[in-house]
């Protein structure tokens, strides 16, 4: 089942204040529930409670089974606990409990592994881990464009797409408010302040690097997406999934399509060793076209023990609450990776000149994705590389023959479009 980013605790609020209170022999000063992050990525919760001197409640890490009993003091605000994981000492926590936040470090027995972690009381809690896609369209100069973000709980990362095929501008942002976005554009070094002036809309002014003429941005937000992920944290492993919510019938086939990746994390989830965080895995995804009839992107697989990044094609309809399957219409031609691997170089050469070799040799050894359908044709991605990136070209539906697709194969296939 795939949970939403707001961390669902173990036991119900009631059940967990019951275990706590249970640890004392006489009336306790105060009892708070917090939740918060282990090593910056681990959901975890915690359940405390303080008679006026001894500290004590459960861990419970994750959305597993997974709990720690914790028992120590709290003196000035410094807190000492000893962690028991059934029945035995697993580890050492020291911290500081100021405001109702606590930061503390957690630390292993024989002190060969360290994790800080950050909590915040529940009723602080404000939304912050919420995750959310927000999608506008709009013009920038006249051009027509669409500006897709992802909301995080700490930043916020965003893609300008031309519609002219210009190359897509990634946007950074670590502030923002409900009426003004600031982004740093990574692609092309200006920065952009985004106003919502009126609703839904929203408009920016910025001067282009290297010109002196003011550009003008106009936007309105289509749609926000919430984002659901299921955290799994064992006492060995951790993994997360993270994807769009869009219908229930989207994210039944999303779980779908994520059904491989997540048997391979329940093999593999004791490999190596026992230690606490040994192995990570991680899916995920990018969406890449929003449209009033499809939903396109790819979805991503990394883990630690692979060390490499697999990735899966989508392309949904939303009018037929389907899957569109593409590369059934490109079987049988046997020239068409060949082409999409020279249009990819051939960009590359057309907008840099740097590592033109190496890039070249790695395109030619890279393993393409299936394609995703979108508006005027089919796009085209290779695997993500640590190095390259990821390479992409659209190709429009008047050069999809006779290379790549027959032209009987090809009328079927806009039929379905």
């Amino acid at each position: 089942m795939i949970l939403s980013w707001c961390l669902s605790p173990l036991f119900a609020q009631s059940e967990i204040e019951s275990q706590t209170l249970a640890l004392f022999d006489s009336p306790v000063t105060w009892m708070n529930q917090y939740m918060g992050l282990i090593d910056g990525e681990h959901s975890a919760s915690l359940s405390l409670a303080f008679d006026g001197f001894n500290c004590r409640g459960f861990m419970n890490i994750g959305s597993s089974d997974t709990q720690y009993l914790l028992e120590g003091s709290l003196e000035a605000n410094r807190l000492v606990l000893l962690e028991k994981y059934q029945g035995t000492p697993s580890g050492y926590i020291e911290g500081d409990l100021k405001d109702g936040d606590i930061s503390l470090v957690w630390t292993s027995m024989d002190e060969q592994q360290a994790y800080q972690a950050e909590f915040e009381k529940t009723t602080d809690q404000t939304n912050k881990l919420v995750s959310k896609i927000a999608i506008m369209e709009g013009t920038l100069d006249e051009q027509a464009v669409q500006l897709i973000l992802h909301k995080y709980p700490s930043h916020t990362v965003g893609s300008l797409i031309f519609a002219n095929g210009s190359p897509t501008e990634k946007l950074y942002s670590e502030y923002g408010s409900s009426e003004v976005m600031q982004f740093q554009n990574i692609s092309s070094g200006y920065v952009i302040s985004l106003v919502n002036t009126k609703e839904d809309q929203f408009v920016s002014s910025f001067i282009l690097p290297g010109t002196s003429k003011a550009s003008q941005m106009d936007l309105i937000l289509k749609t926000e997406i919430d984002i659901e992920v299921k955290n799994y944290l064992s006492h060995r492993a951790k993994s997360s999934i993270a994807l769009p919510r869009i219908n229930a019938s989207f994210e039944a086939h999303m779980k779908e399509m994520t059904i491989d990746w997540v048997n391979d994390i329940s093999a593999h989830q004791d490999l190596k060793s026992k230690k606490r965080f040994a192995n990570t895995s991680k899916i995920w995804f990018e969406l890449k076209d929003y449209t009033e009839q499809y939903v396109s992107g790819i979805l991503h697989f990394s883990n630690s023990w692979d060390n490499k990044v697999v990735s899966r094609s989508f392309t949904y309809d939303r009018a037929q609450d389907n899957m569109v399957k593409v590369a059934p219409f490109m079987k049988g031609s046997a020239k068409w990776e060949n082409v999409i691997k020279q249009k990819m170089i051939a960009a590359k050469k057309m907008n840099s000149e740097s590592d033109q070799e190496h890039y070249e040799h790695w395109i030619n050894k890279a393993t393409l994705i299936d394609p995703i359908l979108c508006e005027g044709g089919l796009k085209f991605y290779t695997e993500t590389n640590s190095v390259f990136g990821q390479a992409k070209t659209f190709v429009p539906w008047n050069l999809l023959t006779p290379q790549m697709i027959s032209t009987s194969k090809l009328n079927k296939l806009r039929k379905v479009k």
